[in-house]
């Protein structure tokens, strides 16, 4: 899927287990690798780390729900 440039991703609301958060990352690294062109994100979920983020080397802009887990130091770097 290398040419795909914008992507909505959405968590169902009543399905948290234990570790979602661990299973939600794997997922954005897989997006990330899958789509390596991809400019425009929008990510439906809470209490994930922003650490996602580092993977999405073309990323222009990112719009999400919920709160990060990322301290404001972690986030200023990786923004």
């Amino acid at each position: 899927m290398p040419n795909i440039k914008a992507l909505w991703f959405k968590v169902k609301d009543d399905y948290y287990p234990i570790n979602y958060h661990i299973e939600q990352k794997l997922i954005l690294d897989m997006i990330a690798s899958a789509c390596p062109q991809l400019q425009h994100l929008c990510v439906f979920s809470t209490h994930l780390p922003l650490s996602y983020l580092l993977a999405f080397k073309n990323l222009r802009s990112l719009q999400f729900t919920g709160y990060s887990k990322s301290t404001p130091e972690e986030t200023s770097s990786i923004l």
